[in-house]
């Protein structure tokens, strides 16, 4: 075969044709699994930085309010950098009873935040509520100081202190 043979193949119009034609799709397909990797990586990061968010919690439970009074909650933090807080508040009205145990239902739910919070700053919740009240509190950090009050409205006075248990380490 003379060395220009080989050659000619190349630079044949009707071969670049069907060469091409094949190296398109080969292309194309190539183009279409690197997509495919790149979005399945992309989706799964998103999922995994989205499991790693760390959510720490304060509940008061469920609490009895009488008139004038707030279920006042505190957020305090003295850590370092900014933190971020939630609040969630729940208002409960009287069910159905059965001789002295009744049932409480939701009469309201509101959600604040995340509210941002600088070292050395506080931020506080006040829930009225008529009856009952629950609040909820959420932080990306462990240590911030979570506290509860129930407050006089009348006089200013502090009625009573609620410990707030920070349910460590769960996911929320």
């Amino acid at each position: 075969m003379p060395p220009n043979a080989e050659r000619n193949i190349f630079v044949d119009p009707d071969v670049i044709k069907v060469k091409g034609g094949k190296m398109k799709t080969i292309a194309l397909a190539v183009a279409l699994a690197v997509s495919v990797i790149l979005l399945s990586l992309v989706s799964s990061d998103s999922v995994t930085q989205a499991q790693q968010r760390k959510l720490f919690q304060w509940d008061t439970g469920v609490v009895s309010l009488g008139p004038n009074q707030v279920l006042r909650i505190t957020g305090d933090w003295n850590g370092d950098g900014a933190t971020t807080v939630g609040f969630k508040e729940i208002k409960y009205g009287q069910g159905a009873c059965n001789g002295n145990v009744c049932k409480l239902i939701i009469i309201g739910t509101t959600t604040s935040g995340p509210h941002n919070v600088a070292a050395g700053e506080a931020i506080s919740l006040e829930l009225v509520a008529t009856t009952y009240g629950r609040g909820i509190v959420t932080s990306n950090r462990r240590d911030v100081q979570v506290t509860a009050s129930i407050i006089n409205t009348s006089t200013g006075e502090t009625t009573s202190h609620i410990i707030m248990a920070n349910t460590e380490g769960d996911f929320h």
